[in-house]
């Protein structure tokens, strides 16, 4: 559950995929506002995602296996990749 939730906090804060909506609720809202600052903290949105999660594994716990499973090996693979970006740059 913890690399769904690493997976999905990242899907909303940061992924490509998401920036033109998070730019446009960003824009709505205001740069500074704290409705952005919450939409773009990882730290925050992990609260939220690690909600989600938890609570629809309680509700649904042999239909979310699958999708937590897959969250959790993009979550891992996620971090391996930004480790080894870390690495080569730093040689």
């Amino acid at each position: 559950m913890i690399l769904a939730t690493y997976r999905l906090t990242r899907l909303v804060t940061t992924d490509k995929i998401t920036e033109r909506p998070r730019d446009a609720l960003t824009e709505r809202w205001g740069e500074d506002s704290l409705k952005a600052y919450f939409l773009s903290c990882d730290h925050c949105v992990s609260v939220y995602t690690s909600a989600l999660v938890v609570g629809l594994t309680w509700i649904w716990e042999p239909l979310t296996l699958p999708v937590l499973q897959w969250g959790a090996v993009a979550g891992a693979a996620s971090l391996i990749a930004a480790l080894l970006d870390t690495l080569e740059s730093a040689t």
